[in-house]
């Protein structure tokens, strides 16, 4: 194998390593800001809830936050060549929060359409006790306007800091 090579192939390892790594990041910085949007700790220091059952939902609904970002940041990748920093992270952080914004309106929709005539499963109520969890009540004014601008922050963050990771560059053979 020629060393241009190797060094390329190096270089396409680090960068699924440092996007993974901004995954999982992403992962646990969602997983904070629900824990702090909703007010978790206060729900069990009352008494409502049982910390393992809480740390299952945010676990849970920050997998489904991260793998919708995901989608968004599989997308921008692609188009980044020659195009500013600052400019990448602010669109980045505006179709998160349409992202989610627009998952939102989706879990709404449902849950004020349904009947009790439909089905309850899971899946056609989109991951139906995470969302009541989380979207019951008051829960997507939380969301909206606590969460959401944190994540879509967090995420413009994450993603310019993985997507500028410095890349091992191909040296031509002599």
């Amino acid at each position: 194998m020629r060393r241009a090579d190797l060094t390329g192939t190096m270089a396409s390892v680090v960068d699924v390593l440092a996007f993974t790594c901004a995954l999982v990041f992403l992962f646990f910085s969602c997983a904070v800001v629900l824990w702090w949007a909703y007010d978790v700790s206060a729900f069990i220091a009352g008494g409502a809830y049982e910390r393992r059952y809480e740390l299952s939902f945010v676990a849970q609904f920050s997998a489904i936050l991260s793998a919708l970002i995901a989608i968004v940041w599989l997308r921008r990748r692609t188009r980044l060549a020659g195009v500013r920093p600052l400019q990448v992270a602010w669109t980045v952080c505006w179709q998160t929060a349409v992202v989610l914004l627009f998952y939102t309106i989706v879990i709404l929709l449902r849950r004020y359409s349904w009947t009790p005539g439909q089905s309850l499963d899971d899946w056609t109520m989109f991951f139906g006790s995470v969302n009541a969890r989380f979207f019951s009540e008051a829960g997507a004014l939380s969301f909206v306007l606590a969460a959401l601008p944190c994540i879509s922050g967090l995420s413009a963050a994450l993603f310019l800091l993985q997507a500028r990771f410095p890349k091992a560059k191909a040296t031509p053979q002599s």
